[in-house]
């Protein structure tokens, strides 16, 4: 208790909200997870060594409100007279939010294992070749007027001669299908922006993941949504090591429409994670 030259200066608490690694109040792997949490402060005055006393009194056993336990910290400092200092004690108590997320000491945490991984999806733009457009791919046009109308989008002229699939030269004019809006989308534009979609999925391991296998391969993943008429190939991954975790990493990209089977040979038996 202090004594009575010890003054009471104030107390206060506040509720505060953080994100970030509370490596000294849980576990490793419980750290980095959004905790709510309250902090107590008092703050006392007198002489030096009865503030110092009170300090050592508090980092042996601190007195955290209720039996709970969490973080303290003591400050002691001049009052600009000689013989009197002022005694700060900060009392942090922290909780996890649980309703936030899976306690991740379970084996379901998400991202802990290949059962229950974390996952992305990242959607960019990359130039694509022409003939593989939607607006072109819907026609199912045959091979030389395709032929026709690549060269049409390489600058080629309409009156150049090209060679057709049956071994006979023809002008290119003869081999332009009759709608004029697709000859016109390809003159001069070889390529067009299209979507590139990449499916990430992650989570935390002690073993050695085999990422080459199924690479490639047509596979989707169970996080992954189904999209009709499309496919999703197994491109590869990563393995990243901190020191003290290694998380395995397996990339997928969705095709455009029509699927990867025919370029790629097929589906691979069952779904990866």
């Amino acid at each position: 208790m202090p004594n009575s030259s010890v003054t009471f200066i104030s107390r206060g608490s506040t509720t505060t909200r953080k994100s970030q690694t509370y490596r000294d109040i849980f576990p490793r792997d419980m750290s980095g997870y959004t905790a709510t949490g309250e902090v107590y402060s008092e703050t006392w005055e007198g002489p030096w060594d009865a503030m110092l006393a009170m300090a050592q009194a508090e980092i042996a056993s601190p007195q955290f409100p209720d039996g709970k336990n969490g973080q303290v910290s003591v400050s002691v400092s001049s009052t600009g007279n000689a013989s009197q200092a002022t005694y700060q004690v900060t009392r942090s108590v922290y909780k996890l939010n649980t309703e936030l997320f899976q306690d991740s000491t379970s084996a379901e945490a998400v991202g802990k294992t290949e059962a229950n991984p974390s996952y992305s999806t990242e959607v960019s733009e990359v130039e694509s070749a022409i003939l593989t457009c939607p607006a072109i791919t819907a026609k199912n046009y045959d091979i030389d007027t395709l032929a026709a109308l690549q060269h049409i989008a390489k600058g080629g002229s309409e009156f150049d001669t090209i060679n057709t699939s049956t071994g006979i030269a023809s002008e290119v004019v003869h081999l332009l299908p009759p709608d004029t809006d697709i000859v016109k989308l390809c003159r001069l534009q070889d390529s067009f922006l299209d979507a590139r979609i990449v499916h990430s999925v992650s989570w935390e391991t002690a073993q050695v993941v085999d990422l080459m296998t199924g690479v490639l391969q047509v596979a989707t993943p169970p996080t992954a949504p189904a999209i009709p008429g499309r496919e999703w190939l197994y491109v590869g991954g990563s393995l990243n090591n901190d020191g003290t975790v290694t998380r395995a990493t397996k990339k997928y990209w969705l095709s455009g429409p029509g699927g990867w089977s025919t370029l790629y040979g097929g589906t691979n038996s069952g779904s990866q994670a």
